[in-house]
């Protein structure tokens, strides 16, 4: 069946999910790990440790309409695998101790961003919207956790409140629900993770988990969608 160059116009827009981890710590393999689950979860491409070059190839070549990424933040970067910037602003960040020479705030116009990081809410943030993405979501400070078994993620139940709160953004996002819905979503979870602790008595899981929440930031359009949901 032929299809009309007009329409194959109209059908051109982002899809897909990046994933972006750098398992080079305790932290951040928490984060692998609970990305990883995501990935295989919502058919998304994930990399691990990318450089700078790779990360721009991948955006490239999978043009995603959802990009999330996790490793440390600070400020005004993000870092990858060998301590590259992989997004970042002209500054030195003094959480990461790092002076970044370029921008590549540009590359995220029109995406959807989650910067699963410590710190990235409180500049970076506004600059990736200043430059066009149209929906940023971050932290504007540490992302915070407990763990009990720093070698084994999938065994550590201390740690999964954490991870399930955070990581209920993009799972309603590919519900079809609008940025904001999944945004107040994962506020909410944070929220029914800070009751179930304080009626545990655990406050400071509690306390923790309550960081976390008000220290979120979404900026950008309430209503914006992914281009491709999972089926219903």
């Amino acid at each position: 069946m032929a299809v009309s160059l007009n329409l194959l116009k109209q059908l051109s827009f982002r899809t897909g999910i990046l994933i972006v981890a750098s398992p080079i710590d305790v932290p951040t393999r928490y984060g692998s790990y609970y990305l990883q689950q995501l990935a295989r979860q919502l058919g998304a491409t994930i990399i691990l440790n990318p450089n700078l070059k790779r990360f721009a190839a991948y955006l490239r070549s999978l043009d995603p309409d959802l990009v999330i990424i996790n490793g440390h933040g600070g400020s005004k970067g993000v870092e990858g695998g060998g301590r590259h910037i992989i997004v970042g602003i002209p500054s030195y960040d003094e959480e990461l101790n790092v002076k970044i020479y370029h921008s590549n705030a540009e590359w995220f116009k029109g995406r959807i961003v989650y910067l699963f990081t410590c710190w990235s809410g409180k500049t970076l943030a506004p600059a990736l919207r200043m430059a066009g993405a149209d929906v940023v979501v971050a932290y504007r400070s540490a992302f915070l956790f407990l763990a009990e078994d720093h070698e084994n993620p999938e065994a550590d139940r201390l740690a999964e409140p954490f991870f399930r709160a955070a990581l209920t953004f993009p799972l309603q996002l590919a519900k079809n629900k609008t940025a904001y819905e999944a945004f107040s979503a994962m506020g909410e979870a944070f929220h029914q993770e800070v009751v179930k602790a304080e009626m545990e008595g655990d406050k400071t899981r509690a306390k923790l988990l309550y960081h976390d929440m008000r220290n979120l930031i979404f900026l950008g359009n309430p209503n914006r969608k992914l281009n491709s949901p999972l089926p219903q």
